[in-house]
C-alpha cells in the first residue's frame, strides 16, 4: 500500500543555492520516480565548493510533512571538507533540535582528517552512521 512506500528527495550542493530534483519535495520511491532521478543525476556536473548548509535547510524543509511519529533520514554525501565546519555543525543542531531526522554521512575519495572528523560527529550527534567510500568502491 502507499502508506508503506518509501519516499525520497535528492538535493545536490556545491556553493550557493542547492540543485534539487523537481518536484522539490519527498516523492514516492516508485520505479518511475527512481528512473527520473537517475536521469536527473546523469545531467549533473560537479563543481564549486562544498557548502552543505543550504542543502541541509532544503532537506529539513522536505521532511516537514513527515508525521511527528516518524523520523526522517538524511544521507549527507561529500567528497571534501566543508568551508566552515563550526557553522555546519551549529546549523544542523538548530535544524534537528526536535530530533526529526537521523543523519548518515558518507565521505568519498580523498580522506581529509578534518572532513572525516566532522562527518563522524554529525552522524554520531544525529543517530546516524559514518562511512568512508574509497575510490575503488565507486569507480
Amino acid at each position: 500500500s502507499a502508506e508503506n512506500e518509501q519516499e525520497f528527495h535528492v538535493i545536490l550542493f556545491a556553493s550557493g543555492r542547492p540543485m534539487q530534483k523537481i518536484p522539490s519535495r519527498l516523492t514516492l520511491a516508485t520505479e518511475e520516480n527512481r528512473n527520473a532521478t537517475g536521469a536527473f543525476l546523469d545531467t549533473v556536473v560537479p563543481f564549486g565548493q562544498t557548502d552543505p548548509i543550504p542543502a541541509l535547510e532544503a532537506a529539513f524543509d522536505a521532511l516537514r510533512p513527515v508525521p511527528d511519529t516518524e523520523k526522517g533520514l538524511i544521507q549527507l554525501l561529500t567528497d571534501g571538507s566543508f568551508p566552515d565546519n563550526a557553522a555546519t555543525l551549529a546549523r544542523i543542531e538548530q535544524l534537528n533540535k526536535n530530533d526529526v531526522a537521523f543523519i548518515n554521512t558518507f565521505l568519498y575519495g580523498f580522506r581529509p582528517p578534518e572532513a572525516e572528523a566532522v562527518l563522524r560527529q554529525i552522524a554520531k550527534e544525529n543517530g546516524g552512521k559514518f562511512k568512508y567510500v574509497s575510490p575503488d568502491e565507486f569507480e
